[in-house]
């Protein structure tokens, strides 16, 4: 530890003889001062990783303009498949339930999950619509988006009809009754969506 004296001259002072000051310089001193630093630092992280999740997503957007017909069109058929998939693990979790074992919070979680799937596959398929303009893959995206409409009216009916049963609001027998009908419904639905993507496949010609 350092000490300094310093002395006051040329002064009046308010008592008579000398006034000396001291004072010290300790390790914390300088903390303050490199706050601001450390705030600089901090911020170059948050950029640097930022601009590292964004370096994928700009290279598949760049990927996605650039690709052919057949290409974006495979991104949509993917993007359709992933929600199909998730609407049948989720009524599979659901059928092995018992009565009361799923709360609001899972039910929110569900239907969350279900429509950032459905919107994703949509926006794709419309972006694919735009840029293929008319003709053959343009009709078969339209019969896609059709049976995707009526695929996310029976998967919102059955999870709601598998909420109002957790959630005892429906009785056993009233559940049990319905159950096989909203369940065929949505086979169907679901079944339709699945023969359009295989032949969206069977349309696109090798890039």
């Amino acid at each position: 530890m350092n000490s300094t004296a310093v002395g006051l001259t040329d002064a009046t002072p308010l008592i008579q003889g000398q006034v000396t000051y001291q004072y010290s310089l300790t390790i914390g001193w300088g903390a303050a001062r490199a706050v601001p630093v450390a705030s600089l630092l901090f911020a170059v992280v948050l950029i640097g990783l930022a601009l590292y999740r964004q370096a994928p997503r700009k290279a598949e957007e760049e990927e996605k303009e650039g690709g052919s017909e057949g290409d974006r069109f495979l991104s949509v058929v993917k993007a359709f498949e992933e929600r199909l998939s998730l609407v049948e693990e989720t009524f599979e979790a659901l059928a092995s339930k018992q009565l009361g074992a799923v709360g609001k919070t899972d039910f929110d979680r569900i239907k969350t999950e279900l429509d950032a799937l459905r919107v994703k596959a949509l926006q794709r398929l419309n972006e694919t619509k735009q840029s293929v303009g008319g003709g053959k893959y343009s009709d078969l995206l339209g019969q896609i988006q059709e049976a995707a409409r009526q695929e996310d009216r029976t998967t919102k009916d059955l999870v709601n009809l598998y909420e109002q049963y957790h959630s005892r609001r429906m009785k056993e027998e009233t559940f049990q009754r319905l159950l096989p009908g909203y369940r065929r419904r949505l086979d169907g639905a679901v079944n339709h969506v699945s023969d359009l993507l295989n032949a969206a496949q069977k349309e696109i010609k090798p890039a």
